[in-house]
């Protein structure tokens, strides 16, 4: 570590700086400061918006902004998970009316469940939830997909004897 640090080869990943207790918020931010004036190694800081102006100040940088996805963007993304792991074209399309159909109905009850379907990871576990389970009515909420893909890669694991469940209570 310190070889590459001292060459300027490190990337600092800082995540959840909204998350960091105020108690805290004057030391971290003190140790990007120091950071950034004594070496020359990259820094990257996730935060919600309302800290934007306060970091970029901080660290003298200009901040990126996730953008929301398109449905052509989800659709997309499903597309290239499901191709890059050989569905046939029939399969990916029957897939794609599931997935379309649970976000239609899933963003309709609220504006949360519209900005999480930008995580890439929870669109994978939707498309791996529809490969074997309908997305129809009962499966009503992003929890539920939670469940069902956990489900199935415990199935699969428990197969490869790679997981055992018989001292879950103790």
């Amino acid at each position: 570590f310190m070889d590459l640090f001292s060459r300027n080869q490190v990337t600092f990943l800082w995540d959840g700086f909204d998350e960091i207790t105020p108690t805290y918020g004057g030391f971290i931010t003190n140790i990007f400061k120091i950071l950034r004036t004594m070496t020359k190694n990259q820094q990257w800081v996730s935060s919600r918006p309302q800290h934007q102006s306060e970091l970029e100040e901080i660290l003298s940088e200009t901040s990126y902004s996730y953008v929301v996805y398109s449905d052509n963007d989800r659709r997309e993304f499903v597309d290239k998970y499901l191709k890059f792991n050989n569905f046939s074209e029939d399969k990916i399309e029957q897939i794609q009316d599931q997935v379309k159909t649970f976000v239609e109905r899933i963003t309709l009850k609220s504006e949360i469940n519209r900005q999480n379907l930008n995580n890439p990871l929870l669109l994978q576990m939707i498309a791996e939830v529809s490969i074997e389970s309908d997305l129809s009515s009962n499966l009503t909420n992003f929890y539920l997909i939670y469940e069902k893909f956990l489900a199935k890669k415990f199935k699969v694991l428990r197969s490869k004897g790679e997981v055992v469940l018989d001292d879950v209570d103790k």
